[in-house]
């Protein structure tokens, strides 16, 4: 969902970490403003269990890193740091700083109808200027649904794809990865309408 801590107060980003370090909730930073993003369901977190444990040992092999939830991503340094569900990193500078990281090739938002608006537009616009990402993926928890947003070296833009088949499979070719919807959705009680 993501609700401000305070409008009234401009936070610092030294102010925000040091909150974060402390807090029980997932603390987001943009633009002086503390973002509290709540506790998660069960859902939400069975989802991004699932993809980061698909995503393991394909870049335990690669070199990679995999990380969830609760490592921040500095999406604009002073001022955007955010909280991907899943991120995946291969670039050794990101081994340098364990709670921060700077140059991930691959983000992913397990989207609600909450928190769906945000993940579109102000995060998906921040991770378009990290020149690392190759890839933002959203995976729906409403219903069998992952869209990904791969960048296109050739032309500076973005190609868009979405899988709504369980059968389906994602590739991410520029990393020699794979990630499966069965994989992806195994176990997972979907979240319904009356549930939002």
């Amino acid at each position: 969902m993501g609700l401000p801590i305070s409008t009234e107060k401009r936070y610092t980003v030294e102010e925000y970490l040091n909150l974060a370090d402390r807090s029980e909730t997932r603390l987001e930073f943009e633009d002086g403003q503390i973002v509290d993003m709540g506790k998660t369901t069960d859902t939400h977190a069975e989802l991004a269990f699932n993809t980061a444990s698909d995503l393991k040992p394909q870049a335990s092999k690669s070199g990679c890193k995999v990380y969830m939830e609760s490592v921040a991503l500095e999406a604009e340094k002073d001022n955007r740091y955010f909280l991907p569900d899943v991120m995946l990193t291969c670039d050794e500078r990101d081994h340098a700083d364990r709670n921060m990281k700077r140059y991930p090739s691959l983000v992913v938002e397990i989207v609600s109808p909450s928190s769906s608006q945000r993940d579109r537009d102000v995060k998906f616009r921040a991770y378009l200027r990290i020149p690392s990402i190759k890839y933002y993926v959203l995976i729906a928890q409403d219903q069998i649904r992952v869209e990904v947003f791969a960048r296109m070296e050739s032309s500076k833009g973005w190609a868009f794809t979405y899988y709504e088949s369980i059968e389906d499979s994602i590739e991410f070719q520029e990393l020699g990865f794979k990630l499966s919807l069965n994989n992806i959705y195994e176990g997972v009680s979907l979240i319904s309408d009356d549930m939002n």
